[in-house]
């Protein structure tokens, strides 16, 4: 089990940079590929969203 800290050490490796670390371990790698999945899918709710207020903006015009 990844402790904490090792979470926040990938949490900023991921959020500032994005480029995995060359080396890690098979639990590091589960964990980092959650952070992208999470992070796609806030992405792509975002998306929805404007693509909502555009459509929305564009029939009231």
């Amino acid at each position: 089990m990844l402790s904490n800290e090792r979470r926040r050490d990938l949490e900023d490796l991921f959020f500032l940079d994005g480029t995995p670390p060359d080396h890690l371990a098979d639990e590091e790698w589960e964990y980092w590929s959650t952070l992208s999945q999470q992070w796609d899918q806030a992405l792509s709710h975002i998306y929805q969203k404007i693509s909502q207020q555009d459509n929305l903006r564009d029939k009231t015009q």
